[in-house]
Order: structure tokens, then C-alpha cells, then sequence
């Protein structure tokens, strides 16, 4: 969150120019089920940056916890 914030309040200098940025994250969530094959965890952070963006951009969003087959619910992935 750090990051978008800074990406948000401290334009970009080229030159002459000052731009302004926007930063739209999604962010997935993983289960231990997902150790092997973590492509749904993928999906779903791109799912949830994709609603963001469709919802106007420049937000961070997460996709719903998870419960596995074991009854765990799923983590939020940092990286």
C-alpha cells in the first residue's frame, strides 16, 4: 500500500514535464491445496485488478478468502 500511495502523491519528472501516476493492484489469495499448481491464486489477483479497473482504476483490490477442502481458509499473498 505504501508503494501505490507513493506512486499516487509523487509525480514523475521528465524532463520539463511532471506526470502523474496511478497504481491498481489486485491482489489473490492461496490455500495449501494451491502449493502445486498456485495458477488460481493468479487468476484471482487478476480478477480482483481487473475489477478494479473496470470500477474506475487507481485502487487496490483483494479477491475473497478462500476455505479449502480442509476447512482452512486461505492467506494473502505479500509478494
Amino acid at each position: 500500500m505504501r508503494i501505490a500511495q507513493a506512486l499516487r502523491t509523487d509525480p514523475l519528472h521528465y524532463g520539463q514535464d511532471e506526470i502523474e501516476l496511478s497504481c491498481s493492484i489486485g491482489i489473490g489469495t492461496w490455500s495449501s491445496e494451491m502449493i502445486e499448481n498456485p495458477d488460481g491464486a493468479f487468476a484471482e489477483a487478476d480478477s480482483a485488478l481487473y475489477s478494479v479497473k473496470s470500477n474506475g482504476r487507481n485502487a487496490i483490490a483483494t479477491a475473497p478468502p478462500l476455505v479449502g477442502s480442509d476447512g482452512a481458509t486461505s492467506h494473502v499473498l505479500k509478494s
